[in-house]
This record gives structure tokens, C-alpha cells and sequence, in this order.
């Protein structure tokens, strides 16, 4: 495998163990966006939100050549996660002042860029996984698998949708690069992962749970390693979500299975 390849498994499973320690917060904290975690209309809502958020940016390319405003709302993402993050250590007036520190380190170190995407990207995968059972997560993320595989290889929107993006450098992708070789890796292919990671953290009582979500992030790791070896053979763009989630739906199965 190429450096950038390394690279790049490194800083998935980086937002993998950060989102499984931020999700076990979360899940002690209580912290859930949802009333009811084990109801699939959660799966079905957040599925119908992506698809309009997708609608969004597809029309906001249309008619806006610009690229300020997509940095705006990376940096309110940045923003809103920090804050989340840093609300379980101190009080709100100290999460806010952080928030806004971080913005401060992004727009002064713009190669910090990637480690806060690594960032926003566990944070939002753990209150995801927090706020969803096993059931809707699984759901969300054959949903969004299947999306995948049909935005890129069948009507090819998010291949036109990323190249617009990157051209402007507003791609909210995590961008590797070594030498000649780059690689780039959705926010999205990150946060559905850390998603399921971590509501299959919540199965059954630590110690049992914690399990369950390594061996989860574990397939997930695997599913992104076999794609990038294929990808190395076989140039172009390719739906990273279905190998991922499939993988990693195996080793949540394949520990259920143990003794």
C-alpha cells in the first residue's frame, strides 16, 4: 500500500477511538439528540435530513461560485463540536471559549484543517451513536451505504459534487498527501462508521459493549483497508460507505458470535 494509504487508516481509525471515547462520555452523561433512541423514524428523519443537505449544496454549487460560505459552515460545525466536546469537562462559558479558540487555531494553522475534521467527525459519529439504538443505527447506515454506492455509480452527483467542492477548497474531506500520492476521505465516511461504533457500544454494560464497539470499529478499519487496495489498482472515485459499514456490521456479528 502506498504511504498516503497508511495515512489515511491511521486518521480513520484515530476518529474511530475518539468517537468511541467521546461516545462512552456521552453515554454516561446521559447526552441523547433523540427522545426515543430505539425508534427507526430517528433512522428515517436523519436519512431524510442528509438527502435535503445534499439537495442544499448541490443548488448552493449551482448559483454560488464563491467558496467563503462553505468555510463559514465548516467552521460552525468546528464551532458546535468543540463546544460539545469540551461541555463535559467545563461549564458552558469555558466550552464556549474553546469553541471559539479552536476557530481561532483553524483560520491561523490552516494545516490544522485535518485533525479538527478528524475531530468534528468523532464528535458528531458519538452523539449520533448516543442517540441511537443498534436498530437505527444499523438502519442509518444501510440506508446511507446504499445511497452511496447509487450517488456515485449510478447518477455520479457526488463525483460532480466533490470535484466542484475540492476545486474550490471547500471540500469538507480529509485531505492526505504525500509526495505525489492523495487520498481523500468524506466527513461522512467518517461519521457514519464512528456512528455505528458507538451505538454498538451500548449493547450491554461495560465491560461487554466496549467490546462490541472495538470489534465494530475494527471491521470498519478492515472494510476501509480492502477499498483502498482495491482503489490503488483500480483509479476513479468509489463509495466508500457500503465496504465500511458492511465490514464493520461483520465484526459486530462476528463478536455476538463468541462464547
Amino acid at each position: 500500500m502506498r504511504t498516503v494509504s497508511y495515512y489515511a487508516l491511521a486518521s480513520f481509525a484515530i476518529c474511530l477511538l475518539l468517537a468511541l471515547s467521546v461516545g462512552f462520555a456521552f453515554t454516561l452523561a446521559g447526552v441523547s439528540a433523540t427522545e426515543n433512541p430505539d425508534s427507526a423514524e430517528n433512522a428515517l428523519y436523519l436519512f431524510g435530513y442528509i438527502l435535503l443537505a445534499a439537495v442544499f449544496i448541490i443548488f448552493v454549487l449551482k448559483f454560488y461560485k464563491g467558496s467563503k460560505l462553505f468555510l463559514l459552515l465548516e467552521l460552525l460545525i468546528n464551532f458546535i463540536s468543540v463546544q460539545l466536546l469540551a461541555i463535559l469537562f467545563v461549564d458552558e462559558m469555558g466550552a464556549l471559549v474553546l469553541g471559539a479558540f479552536s476557530i481561532a487555531i483553524r483560520l491561523l494553522v490552516p494545516a490544522s484543517r485535518n485533525l479538527w475534521l478528524i475531530l468534528t467527525a468523532g464528535v458528531v459519529g458519538a452523539l449520533l451513536g448516543s442517540s441511537l439504538g443498534i436498530m437505527p443505527a444499523v438502519l442509518l447506515a444501510v440506508l446511507l451505504s446504499g445511497y452511496d454506492y447509487y450517488a456515485v455509480f449510478i447518477s455520479k452527483h457526488m463525483v460532480q459534487m466533490a470535484e466542484q467542492l475540492q476545486a474550490r477548497q471547500a471540500a469538507f474531506a480529509v485531505s492526505l498527501r504525500y509526495q505525489k500520492e492523495a487520498l481523500h476521505l468524506g466527513t461522512g465516511d467518517l461519521v457514519i462508521p464512528s456512528m455505528l461504533a458507538v451505538s454498538a457500544l451500548k449493547l450491554a454494560p461495560y465491560p461487554i459493549g466496549l467490546g462490541a464497539g472495538l470489534a465494530t470499529a475494527f471491521g470498519c478499519v478492515t472494510g476501509l483497508a480492502l477499498l483502498i487496495y482495491h482503489m490503488e489498482k483500480r483509479k476513479g472515485y468509489w463509495p466508500a460507505l457500503p465496504p465500511v459499514v458492511g465490514l464493520g456490521l461483520a465484526g459486530l456479528v462476528a463478536y455476538s458470535l463468541l462464547p
